[in-house]
């Protein structure tokens, strides 16, 4: 365990404890079937070796371990369907053994938590006997694997109610939340939450005293306790714990792993798994940014006025950012270097209404007090860079950098004369603003949006006696996150307007506003998810974006798709 290849690392110190240090190669530590030997091995020498009186587990990086390696589950979800039963339990079991041998063994362990466990990283930590947490504001603890269409499969849904009851394991079983230290240890969920350069010593001391105190049982997870209530679960969960909890710890880490390989022989596990991991991986890369040094962004202007500049200023002020407000070209003065102390504000966020002529004027005249190095960003749905460079001095300053309220996407838009540090600036200031970047091309209308304005026609064409409430529950019955006319009240009427025109949004208030006289049809659901697919196809075919997954991604992350279809062109089926 100590080649240099290993993702684990084993040293004995000179009072008999060992101390089993997390650093895989190259990347972050994810479990994979290298990381799933060496801990069986870990478990091997801790079962067999007696000098070894006692355990940590720790990390060598700024996380404990973040989940399972993406490629690796998408490996085995591809092959769950077709394995028998018993192939496909052979196939999840190696890593719940290997915990429950870490756990069986009648020697102290303590996790050394120098950061976020997630999924099976957790899971680890619960079958150690004591956890030592990291104070970092960063550090979360949860179970995501229900965004992907999965469940814990090591052992989370017997040991953590086991350890918290149900009432305090609910929210970290139920709908994929994640906790910061601080809660952690207020659920009883880590024993101490100490600073980063203390929790290896923190840990050594809690194996130390047990040595010194062999009256009690290493473990704290061995006692049973039948839930208080299920609710908000998926099925699966509700199972594993309504009926685990009456089990055994090894009958209950049996059915976790029964019901988890149902949901492994799911095509949506796949689907989740090659959309929001994989795909989004590789979103997150941006690969085609410009190869320059990252921007090292501190000052920033948001020119409108309205929920659209408002968004755009909250989350420049949550990336820590200097923010100036700015409502019309009258108060740009205001953002000169000479009213700013010879400081310069780096991007203009421009939220104002989507009027080309309008927008020329106050750009140019931005361009004119705040100097040619300003990035100018055009946050807005609908208008082409290129044209609206036309009116500038300086084009090659200008980027399309659409911002939607929700799913932590940007669209980042290059015009004909957008040049490379101006594309690689924002892309850095959507990396900042907590964003995934999207490479769109320069069209009428953008990506995300064309998606919308679909969206809302197709419920317009619903007719005029259908009720609002009732096109949107069949929406949300077929799977999107929110109906056209939810999506409508979010956006507001001005951004409808720039969408759909003046009479579409006309109708779009009418629609909101009528009794719902008939019931939606009862293929409405399937008539909205076909308007957005035909939307998403067109903006593929007329090169808008040109990258099925990206499409894809975007439609889940960026509008409400689906997820476990993999998206609108089904990116699941694209084996």
């Amino acid at each position: 365990m100590t080649a240099t290849h290993t993702p684990l690392h084993l040293r004995l110190e000179d009072d008999g404890i060992a101390i089993a240090t997390l650093e895989a190669p190259g990347r972050a530590n994810l479990l994979d079937d290298a990381l799933i030997a060496a801990l069986d091995e870990l478990a091997e020498v801790l079962e067999s070796r007696e000098e070894v009186r006692g355990l940590i587990i720790t990390s060598a990086k700024g996380h404990f371990l973040l989940g399972r390696e993406p490629l690796g589950l998408l490996a085995l979800a591809d092959a769950a369907p077709g394995l028998s039963d018993d192939g496909l339990l052979a196939a999840i079991a190696p890593y719940g053994d290997a915990l429950r041998r870490l756990e069986g063994a009648a020697k102290p362990v303590a996790a050394a938590l120098t950061g976020s466990a997630l999924g099976p990283g957790l899971e680890l930590a619960l079958a150690c006997g004591y956890r030592v947490s990291s104070d970092h504001p960063a550090t979360r603890y949860g179970f995501p694997d229900q965004r992907l269409g999965l469940m814990p499969m090591a052992g989370g849904t017997q040991r953590l109610p086991r350890l918290l009851g149900w009432v305090g394991a609910h929210d970290l079983l139920s709908g994929g939340h994640m906790v910061t230290a601080a809660a952690a240890l207020e659920l009883k969920l880590v024993n101490e939450v100490v600073p980063a350069s203390h929790v290896r010593s923190a840990a050594l001391a809690w194996v130390r005293g047990r040595l010194a105190d062999r009256g009690e049982p290493p473990f704290i997870v061995a006692h049973k306790r039948k839930p208080i209530a299920v609710a908000s679960a998926t099925a699966a969960i509700e199972t594993a714990v309504s009926q685990g909890l009456s089990l055994s710890l090894d009958e209950g880490l049996g059915l976790e792993r029964a019901l988890a390989a149902g949901l492994l022989r799911r095509g949506e596990v796949a689907a989740l798994v090659r959309t929001l991991v994989v795909a989004k991986g590789e979103a997150d890369k941006a690969a085609w940014r410009p190869a320059l040094p990252t921007a090292e962004l501190a000052r920033v202007a948001v020119l409108g006025r309205g929920p659209a500049a408002e968004a755009v200023a909250l989350a420049a002020r949550r990336a820590g950012l200097d923010v100036h407000g700015v409502a019309d070209a009258e108060e740009l003065e205001e953002m000169s270097p000479e009213h700013l102390g010879g400081r310069k504000i780096e991007i203009l966020f421009d939220a104002t209404r989507e009027d080309l002529a309008t927008k020329r004027a106050l750009l140019a005249r931005a361009e004119a007090v705040l100097g040619d190095d300003t990035l100018l960003a055009l946050t807005g749905p609908r208008l082409r860079v290129g044209a609206v460079a036309q009116g500038l001095t300086w084009p090659d300053r200008l980027v399309g950098l659409h911002l939607p309220a929700e799913g932590g996407v940007a669209e980042v838009v290059a015009g004909p004369a957008t040049s490379a540090p101006a594309l690689s600036i924002a892309v850095d200031a959507a990396r900042r603003l907590g964003r995934t970047p999207f490479r769109v091309e320069d069209g009428e209308g953008r990506y995300l949006a064309r998606l919308a304005a679909a969206y809302l026609r197709a419920g317009l064409d619903m007719g005029p006696t259908v009720g609002a409430a009732d096109v949107d529950a069949a929406a949300r019955s077929a799977g999107l996150a929110e109906g056209p006319w939810a999506l409508a009240r979010r956006l507001g009427y001005a951004t409808v307007t720039d969408l759909v025109g003046e009479e579409g949004a006309v109708l779009v208030l009418a629609a909101l506003k009528r009794p719902p006289d008939d019931p939606a049809p009862t293929d409405a659901g399937q008539r909205l998810l076909s308007a957005v697919r035909t939307a998403v196809v067109q903006a593929l075919a007329e090169g808008l974006v040109n990258d099925a997954g990206a499409a894809d991604l975007m439609a889940v992350l960026g509008f409400g798709w689906p997820a476990a279809t993999g998206g609108p062109l089904g990116s699941y089926a694209r084996r």
